[in-house]
């Protein structure tokens, strides 16, 4: 029996989603704490901080970055509901444990690849002696117009993810009903 057989990690998916979100949030705090271009983050009135923080994007990296870092946690609170449902309906409808740990692996990883945010060193990715920093492509530290498409992937490959669970779980409801 294969690992992914054994035990059903597909609930505790949903914290460790949440746990990824609220980290990207504690990321942003961290970046506003050790920068010298934007002031320090505000918890009595944080949707204004950001306010203030977007007004200094023009001339601020790392007010870009702190945006950035706090969109990122936002898209994952935003859809963790749809993902929490997707997990009790292919529970419900009896999906194979192997099925489900693979969906949430696969959506962590998505999510994860969402918001990356490590500085690594130079590697070569795409060929012709083009280097990409891997952490530069997804959302946090993505400054250029031309790896947003990857996060776009990133972003699709959980929802599609999360969707097919519930064609899934329909399909299996189908059967035991009719």
């Amino acid at each position: 029996m294969s690992t992914l057989s054994a035990y059903n990690y597909s609930l505790l998916s949903v914290p460790a989603v949440w746990v990824l979100g609220i980290s990207t949030h504690w990321h942003a705090i961290l970046l506003s704490a050790r920068s010298k271009e934007i002031p320090k983050f505000d918890n009595v009135a944080p949707r204004q901080f950001c306010a203030k923080v977007a007004e200094l994007t023009k001339a601020s990296k790392d007010a870009r970055e702190f945006l950035r870092t706090e969109a990122a946690q936002q898209n994952i609170f935003e859809n963790i509901a749809l993902y929490a449902a997707a997990v009790v309906v292919g529970n419900v409808a009896r999906l194979p444990v192997s099925y489900m740990n693979k969906v949430a692996l696969g959506v962590l990883a998505s999510r994860l690849a969402f918001v990356v945010s490590a500085e690594f060193p130079s590697t070569q990715l795409v060929g012709n002696g083009v280097d990409v920093e891997v952490g530069q492509i997804c959302y946090v530290k993505t400054e250029q117009e031309k790896y947003t498409p990857l996060r776009s992937l990133a972003y699709l490959a959980s929802t599609l993810l999360t969707l097919g669970v519930f064609v899934k779980a329909g399909t299996n409801f189908n059967k035991a009903l009719y």
